[in-house]
């Protein structure tokens, strides 16, 4: 949630739902096009590929004009090694984590 914070994200914390994945040892097209997203975050998941990671969900309190947005960190061995803010809104956007007052200029210009 720190993290989060520092990145100028509020979140709800009591919202934190927690769930062991998968990364896949081979990258399909699905993959790959998650992983420019991720790139885009400043992460890469291919290094971590093969591997477990924890998935964390919070629901964001405020994004812009977004009513129904969350974000989401994955974690390996206490490090995060990814994540984005996906929403219902807009078409169904799926943002880097980035800094969120980049993501909201994105918003805007949507």
């Amino acid at each position: 949630v720190d993290y989060l914070v520092a990145l100028g994200y509020e979140v709800d914390p009591s919202s934190e739902k927690v769930k062991t994945i998968l990364l896949p040892e081979k990258f399909d097209n699905i993959y790959d096009s998650y992983n420019q997203l991720q790139k885009a975050g400043g992460f890469d998941l291919r290094e971590y590929r093969g591997r477990t990671a924890e998935l964390y969900t919070y629901k964001l309190l405020r994004l812009y004009d977004l009513k129904e947005a969350s974000v989401n960190l994955i974690v390996c061995k206490n490090i995060i090694i990814g994540g984005d803010v996906p929403t219902l809104e807009k078409g169904g956007l799926c943002m880097p984590l980035i800094k969120a007052e980049e993501n909201i200029t994105e918003l805007k210009e949507k």
